[in-house]
């Protein structure tokens, strides 16, 4: 098994001295969850470009280390599944269509997907409930449905770091719980997962770790406990905020805007 460690990771954009993100460190176990938490413009989306190698950090490591010998291996992108918050998807695609994209990484320059390609996307659709809409375009479903089939796409990749930026944003209910479920499942298998979310309480609920990334782009990481408290979340998000438990489930109330 294989942790992500995040060393010392520092970005700054082209032509600007203030870096958005200073010194970060994590290290991630595989089978857990990472909440990122931040107001808009802190970094959040950021550190995910950075992680994919979108982006050319000017200092830091980030990179595999086996559990067993401490080997360290540099991420390769086909291992990585990113679901952006927006993302332009042609309306007139199928949904299986969409979530073969999944495959991609694996299949070569002008060759075409093969049967293991094709049994990774059937079983990712069946996986996610799929199959009544995969002959239908993507462009005919609603928000909810339409984040299931982009996240049937990253399981399609078989990916072992899982990206998702703002995944529970303008869903309803049933949407958002679904959803959450999903990701759950996707820890017990092993899978290295980081969402970004403006809640701490989505954050709170399912998450085994978090980074709060303040305005001025200072961060801290650790476990969710001990990072997202109400002193520290009020203090990030320039929101005073109370957390508290009821019959074991967190609650949060905002007393003050």
């Amino acid at each position: 098994m294989k942790s992500l460690n995040i060393s010392s990771l520092t970005f700054a954009f082209p032509g600007d001295n203030s870096p958005i993100l200073k010194e970060l460190d994590m290290k991630l176990d595989p089978g857990t969850i990472t909440a990122v938490i931040g107001n808009n413009g802190t970094g959040k989306t950021t550190l995910m470009r950075a992680i994919l190698g979108i982006l050319e950090i000017q200092d830091g490591d980030i990179f595999w280390e086996e559990t067993v010998n401490n080997t360290r291996t540099p991420l390769k992108t086909s291992n990585i599944a990113f679901l952006p918050q927006n993302e332009y998807i042609n309306p007139d695609l199928l949904v299986d269509e969409v979530i073969l994209m999944g495959r991609l990484p694996f299949v070569g320059a002008f060759a075409e997907p093969n049967m293991e390609d094709l049994k990774k996307t059937e079983e990712a659709i069946h996986r996610l409930s799929l199959k009544r809409f995969a002959t239908k375009k993507i462009g005919t479903l609603s928000g909810g449905e339409r984040q299931r089939v982009r996240l049937a796409r990253s399981i399609a990749q078989e990916a072992e770091l899982i990206l998702l930026d703002e995944p529970l944003t303008h869903l309803d209910v049933i949407s958002k719980n679904q959803i959450i479920n999903l990701i759950l499942s996707l820890r017990s298998e092993g899978k290295t997962i980081i969402f970004s979310t403006h809640n701490p309480l989505e954050a709170l609920k399912i998450a085994d770790y978090a980074v709060l990334i303040s305005n001025d782009h200072a961060s801290e990481f650790g476990a969710v406990e001990r990072i997202l408290t109400s002193e520290k979340v009020s203090q990030c998000l320039k929101v005073k905020i109370r957390f508290g438990l009821d019959n074991g489930q967190y609650y949060q109330v905002v007393e003050d805007f």
